[in-house]
């Protein structure tokens, strides 16, 4: 594969990744294997398979460029292993992880280490057809799990067990509207007429969020390849629920945005989302969110104009919605 550099991706050198192997395995560690993981681009990944002592893990390094992120972004990684160990706890198949570095002794970035676990992500086209409600139904069981975590504020999880955001849901997810309205103004992503429109609906329906007072853990990034999926009897199972990082504690249907009422998700959730109007209206909304963010991230973070307009165009059909 050739991997496109972009303000993010950025890979280490030998003497880095030695450095970073050393500081997690030990000085007498062997390296047998080190390469590239495809298909991130946020952090850059590498497989690393050694011995004395033999083991295989995953190595994710935070982007190179930090004052691009939105944010919760800056302090996401701290807080995975946190994260892990709430889902953990309740029931959900995570990663274990091995090592994290915040400190940028030995590198500028920061970087995680985390079991390698051998099995696909759901998004592979080995999957029999017949595999994938069941899978379908798993997640959505899963995911049941996760939103029985409770907050006591909404917000993200922080490295010391704490939660930055606050009370209100409404503050919250309006301060997460507000700075990718700013950051899309700042950086020329959408049209400043669509930024306006956004701020002005925000200000006449902000209300509908008050009735959000429960905080939920939801992962927040509940897309195929965040699952990794193997081989079990005469189908497949879920193996581990992975990228944990973008985490937070909000309205659990905040998590449906991705998996909208799919019928074998909703059957393993085991209830349906909230009919009424407002939460209806609220749905559309976190639709919008989405939207903006990958607008922004496909646009200045990850440089790729294709995808950046696919996102524009889902930002103006989400406003339409509202």
């Amino acid at each position: 594969m050739q991997w496109r550099k972009t303000a993010f991706f950025e890979p280490l050198s030998d003497a880095d990744l030695d450095a970073i192997t050393t500081q997690i395995l030990g000085s007498g560690v062997q390296l047998i294997e080190c390469r590239l993981i495809e298909g991130g681009l946020f952090n850059t990944s590498y497989f690393i398979e050694t011995r004395n002592p033999a083991q295989k893990i995953v190595v994710r390094v935070a982007p190179a460029r930090m004052d691009l992120l939105v944010e919760f972004e800056k302090t996401m990684m701290a807080a995975e292993p946190g994260i892990y160990d709430q889902m953990r706890a309740a029931g959900v198949p995570v990663p274990k992880v091995v090592f994290l570095d915040t400190s940028r002794k030995i590198i500028s970035r920061d970087y995680i280490a985390m079991e390698f676990i051998e099995a696909k992500t759901m998004n592979t086209v080995e999957i029999p057809a017949k595999d994938r409600p069941p899978l379908g139904r798993q997640l959505g069981a899963y995911t049941r799990k996760i939103h029985s975590v409770r907050g006591d504020r909404f917000g993200w999880p922080t490295a010391d067990g704490g939660i930055r955001g606050g009370n209100s849901w409404e503050e919250v997810f309006g301060s997460f509207v507000d700075e990718l309205c700013r950051r899309s103004r700042d950086y020329n992503v959408l049209p400043v007429e669509d930024i306006d429109t956004i701020e002005r609906l925000w200000r006449a329906q902000s209300s509908i969020f008050r009735e959000c007072t429960d905080p939920r853990l939801v992962h927040n990034d509940l897309w195929e390849p965040n699952l990794l999926v193997r081989p079990c009897g005469s189908g497949w199972e879920i193996a581990a629920v992975i990228d944990g990082d973008r985490a937070m504690f909000a309205d659990p249907e905040y998590e449906f945005v991705l998996w909208d009422q799919d019928p074998d998700f909703m059957a393993g959730y085991g209830s349906d989302l909230d009919p009424s109007e407002n939460a209806v209206q609220r749905r559309k909304w976190y639709a919008l969110g989405l939207s903006l963010i990958n607008a922004y991230v496909w646009e200045v973070e990850y440089e790729d104009r294709e995808e950046a307009d696919r996102s524009i165009k889902r930002v103006a059909e989400s406003i339409r919605n509202l």
